[in-house]
């Protein structure tokens, strides 16, 4: 899904200089980049919010940094190693590629009354891998 997010004159609660989606919660810019003529921003991104839902990144574009193009949600939960959340990472090119890094967040169960803080203790550690699929970058409409 890509969608060109316009000012409605009706609608004057839309933010007028950042970046809002559609709908939920951004947090965090990740990987900030410019690939083959386009702008991209990534940020920590929680569709359902504040019902959590699985924290990911969102994905805008740009030609010209004044006209953005949302994308949706890029990298969303989806395997035991991000099962609970996306998050901060980086975007970058390699030859034709953009490659997109990130760090899954898996808790272990139990939670305080295991004795996990969940910074410390109670997150497994997940480690770089060699990309399996890679991002589709979709033209601009």
């Amino acid at each position: 899904m890509t969608m060109l997010v316009k000012l409605d004159q009706h609608h004057n609660w839309r933010l007028r200089y950042h970046l809002q989606c559609p709908s939920g919660n951004i947090t965090d810019p990740n990987g900030l980049s410019h690939f083959q003529g386009t702008y991209h921003i990534f940020h920590q991104y929680e569709p359902r919010w504040p019902r959590e839902m699985g924290h990911g990144w969102g994905h805008w574009s740009s030609p010209d940094l004044l006209t953005w193009y949302w994308h949706g949600g890029a990298i969303m939960p989806s395997v035991q190693t991000d099962k609970n959340g996306s998050y901060s990472g980086s975007g970058i090119v390699n030859g034709d590629e953009l490659w997109l890094y990130y760090t899954g967040n898996e808790l272990m169960p139990g939670g305080r009354a295991a004795g996990y803080d969940y910074d410390f203790k109670g997150r497994k550690a997940n480690a770089l891998q060699r990309p399996v699929s890679r991002l589709r970058l979709q033209p601009r409409p």
